[in-house]
């Protein structure tokens, strides 16, 4: 699951703009492979600062490859969300534990 951890890449949303984002993070709920996107900023310092928003997409793989499906489902958005705060926030104490 950590190799697309730090990946950017680019997606293009409904109206066909392109979007530089990152992986910032996966999880496994329910047998099932999610990831968490942001935005990718152009300083990777301001990455460090900002509390953007972030996408969750369900990583499929198959003989073809691996791809990327928007989860449209809300109580699953939801509980996916609380599950990557959740890590993040673990992240966040590490980093102030380490600081320390």
């Amino acid at each position: 699951m950590d190799d697309f951890r730090n990946t950017t890449f680019v997606l293009s949303d409904e109206e066909g703009n392109e979007i530089e984002v990152e992986i910032i993070d996966t999880l496994e709920h329910e047998g099932k492979i999610y990831v968490a996107m942001m935005e990718a900023p152009e300083d990777p310092e301001a990455y460090l600062e900002e509390e953007g928003e972030f996408f969750i997409f369900e990583l499929i793989e198959d003989e073809q490859g691996s791809g990327f499906v928007p989860v449209e489902d809300d109580a699953l958005l939801d509980t996916l969300g609380q599950k990557f705060e959740a890590l993040f926030e673990e992240y966040d104490d590490e980093d102030e534990d380490d600081e320390d």
